[in-house]
């Protein structure tokens, strides 16, 4: 008897060769509607991963929208390199429903945890983006001032026109 397919695609994640793990998750990630044991599986996958395999996991676990994606992708924020790249535009595609998660692991520290951190809030087009950015620039060092407004200046032209206006007003 055949296995239906959403399991074939679960045991391929599981146990196939690296590209078929590959694959699988590429499948998996866009199915709809989003099932429970696919976010579960693509969640292991994407914390077992290894550095070849990691970015198309951790893509595949994003498409799929699921809430707790956001929990996945913000350890990779303070990674150096390319996971960080990657989980700073998974973050920018999940907008400001991000914005309570990384709140709630900065409420220990005054500035930011790692650049990757501001740059992922600069690039949400949202005023409570933009809010959480100002907060923290009393706490920060000459660098990463330099850094923040460089940040705003990068992604102004991609805020909506309330949004400028509240930077405009701001500074």
């Amino acid at each position: 008897e055949m296995a239906e397919p959403i399991a074939q695609l679960l045991r391929l994640l599981k146990t196939g060769e690296p590209e078929a793990r590959c694959a699988a998750a590429i499948c998996l990630g866009r199915l709809r509607p989003v099932e429970a044991r696919v976010v579960r599986a693509l969640t292991k996958a994407t914390e077992a991963a290894d550095g070849a395999t990691r970015p198309y996991m951790l893509d595949a676990l994003a498409a799929t929208k699921a809430p707790e994606v956001i929990d996945v992708v913000l350890p990779f924020l303070e990674m150096r390199g390319s996971p960080s790249d990657q989980a700073v535009k998974i973050i920018w595609k999940l907008g400001k429903k991000a914005l309570p998660k990384i709140a709630e692991r900065h409420l220990d520290v005054r500035g930011w945890r790692t650049g990757a951190y501001l740059k992922a809030v600069a690039g949400i087009p949202a005023k409570e983006a933009v809010r959480m950015v100002f907060e923290r620039l009393p706490y920060l060092g000459w660098e990463e001032a330099r850094a923040t407004s460089l940040f705003l200046r990068e992604n102004y032209a991609n805020y909506p026109a309330s949004v400028r206006n509240y930077l405009t007003a701001e500074l």
